[in-house]
């Protein structure tokens, strides 16, 4: 136990020295403290991992519902659910963005599990209007045949909801969609990528995309100058999603998230804690968790788990599904 504490110590600094400005003690040993009651004292967070067909064919939704039910999902009967996906951009021949069929498998399945109301959103980082995202990649006509809604987030109205965890010394708020802040349950769906900032870009680097474009711009130049790594923890600290499914159906390795290459992987990752959610995803993709630095630090400060020995994982073994993704061509900042 006394090995386990110093060693929780030593990797804190570590952690926070890479990934966040100077912080007072008292912040500091807040981290320490609930870092280690969730790592040793918790309960183990559950991640399915199941296959799914490398062209999105008729048998994703039932590669869905499987991992769905392996991971424990939240009852949606009733409730207003938003699926955030991740639309950052459209650039032909790279996989961007979440793919269209994969939301649409999980908009019917969402329904036929009771959900009251199902909606998609998102605030694209580049570009003012996403309707060009929208018909690009095949979203613009999934969402009319299913009658399904789209806010864009960038435009929404928005409310002002206070940070927690000091995360981000100096910024004690942040102004967000209507939209997210009203949703019942929220399910972060996005691609399985590289990212040449923040290592890779996973179930909880997506709820970047929540961060409406007329208060902080395009991109969201505020959180990225204050970090990426104590950015994330901030978000994901603040505003947690309720489930991430995450598309590694098609992968994008190399220099993503946005000019990278397709890397077929035909995998779902699908969890309630983010965290473990992305350090399984990370492993698959051929990185140890502990080389990304908001995974590790986030693991750290007790916003989830990302030791496998903590991890329930649930479905496929890891062994035969994983890839050896390019790195992104640029050092992660953190």
């Amino acid at each position: 136990m006394r090995l386990a504490l110093l060693a929780g110590i030593g990797g804190g600094l570590f952690a926070v020295d890479r990934a966040t400005q100077p912080v007072g003690f008292l912040t500091w040993a807040g981290w320490l403290a609930r870092g280690y009651r969730r790592r040793f004292l918790d309960s183990p967070s559950t991640v399915a991992v199941v296959s799914a067909p490398p062209d999105y064919g008729p048998s994703l939704a039932a590669c869905l519902a499987e991992g769905w039910n392996l991971a424990n999902a939240p009852d949606v009967r009733g409730r207003r659910v938003l699926i955030k996906p991740n639309l950052v951009d459209h650039i032909a021949g790279r996989p961007t963005t979440t793919d269209a069929r994969l939301i649409r498998a999980l908009v019917l399945l969402l329904r036929q599990r009771g959900a009251a109301d199902v909606l998609v959103a998102d605030a694209p980082a580049f570009r003012k209007d996403p309707l060009p995202i929208l018909d690009a990649t095949g979203f613009a006509e999934m969402l009319t045949t299913l009658n399904v809604p789209f806010t864009d987030l960038n435009h929404d109205d928005t409310i002002r909801q206070p940070l927690r965890g000091n995360f981000m010394p100096g910024v004690d708020h942040l102004h967000l969609p209507r939209t997210f802040v009203e949703a019942d349950i929220v399910i972060s769906v996005p691609k399985m990528k590289t990212h040449h900032w923040a290592g890779v870009s996973l179930s909880v680097k997506n709820m970047f995309g929540l961060l409406p474009g007329i208060k902080y711009g395009w991109p969201k130049n505020l959180l990225h100058q204050k970090g990426i790594s104590a950015s994330v923890a901030a978000l994901y600290a603040s505003f947690p999603f309720d489930f991430a499914i995450v598309d590694g159906v098609v992968g994008m390795e190399g220099d993503g998230p946005l000019f990278g290459d397709p890397i077929p992987t035909g995998v779902l990752v699908m969890g309630r804690d983010g965290v473990a959610v992305d350090a399984i995803c990370a492993n698959l993709m051929g990185f140890a968790p502990g080389e990304i630095a908001h995974i590790s630090f986030m693991a750290w400060a007790g916003l989830g788990l990302a030791d496998p020995a903590r991890i329930d994982l649930r479905g496929e073994k890891l062994s035969g599904l994983r890839k050896a993704y390019a790195p992104p061509p640029q050092i992660p900042l953190g």
